[in-house]
This record gives C-alpha cells, structure tokens and sequence, in this order.
C-alpha cells in the first residue's frame, strides 16, 4: 500500500509496513531513518497464525492514546518496555539467543495486554502455542485481532502447536524457518 494511502488510513504510519513489505531480509527500523538489514542468526521457527479477527489499528492506537490519558504512567512504562524488549530482540536474533527471545515475546505480550491492544482470542491462541511447547509467543501487526507469531525450537514443535491451533479452531498458520 503506497504511503499516502496509509496516512488516509492510519494518519501517521511508521512506514514499517512498506519497509518490511520490499524488504528481501529482516530490517530494523527506526522512523526517520533509513531501514538497515538486520543480523539475523536465530536457528528455530516461527509459527504465524491468523485469529480470523480483523485487526483494529486505527482503534488500538485510540485505546493507546486513552490509556496515556487515564494511566500516562502505566502507558508510558509500557510503551518504553516494548521500545527495550526491541532492542533486546535484535541482540537476541543476531546472536542465535533462542530462548532468550521466546521470553521477550512474552513479556512483550504482557506489555502489549497493558496497553489494552491484545484480543480475547489471541490470548487463547498465544495460550495454546505455550501449552505445546512454545519458547514465546505475542501477537503481531496492528493489535485488536490480527495475527499471533510464536517461536518454537524445532520443526516438531512447530507442527505441533499448528495441530492444537487448528484443534482450536484456527483456520490459518504458517511456519517460517530461517532460509
């Protein structure tokens, strides 16, 4: 989507969409600046799965806004944990730190729960990925539905969790493994 159709939509986008979209490896992304490709050594899976719930971008980025109004310091400690989770991230991918990540997708969900952008059944859907063997798991994109992304250690446990989720109703999920 063409830049000046996001900010119809979203009426300040950060660009990481059309970043990531053109993009032939992982980039870090910092608005302002131009993308870089990002060191990426991680040896695992990630699984991705539709919830099948439209995600709500432009209504998560109002419960953000009302939540910075009502609880500005609750807001605010989030928002500057999910911004050091980010960088723990990109250390814990150049260097292969599996584990290390899984945790930081969950402790990112916490964060991202927080901040009121999370949906019902994506915590049900993060619950199952945990239940079989999922090293972490968030949701990603804009919040409020959309899809969750989960790290598992090898193809098995991938498969796995992408059984359960269907057991659960899930219709879509896909598997992603470093090339």
């Amino acid at each position: 989507m063409p830049i000046f159709q996001k900010k119809i939509i979203h009426g300040n986008p950060s660009g990481i969409d059309v970043a990531t979209a053109s993009a032939d490896n992982p980039i870090w992304f910092v608005s302002g600046t131009q993308p870089v490709t990002l060191p990426f050594h991680l040896h695992g899976y990630l699984v991705v799965a539709d919830s099948g719930v439209h995600g709500q971008t432009g209504l998560a980025v109002k419960a953000v806004a009302q939540l910075r109004t009502a609880d500005p310091q609750s807001a605010n400690h989030a928002i500057k944990g999910l911004g050091q989770l980010t960088y723990t991230a990109k250390d814990a991918l150049a260097n292969d730190r599996l584990s290390e990540l899984g945790s930081i997708f969950d402790h990112a969900q916490v964060l991202l729960r927080q901040l009121g952008v999370s949906h019902p059944r994506l915590d049900e859907m993060i619950t199952v990925a945990r239940q079989n063997g999922a090293l972490g798991a968030k949701l990603t994109g804009g919040g409020m539905g959309g899809c969750m992304i989960c790290l598992a250690e090898n193809e098995a446990t991938a498969t796995k969790i992408r059984l359960d989720l269907a057991n659960h109703g899930v219709a879509q999920s896909w598997v992603q493994l470093k090339k």
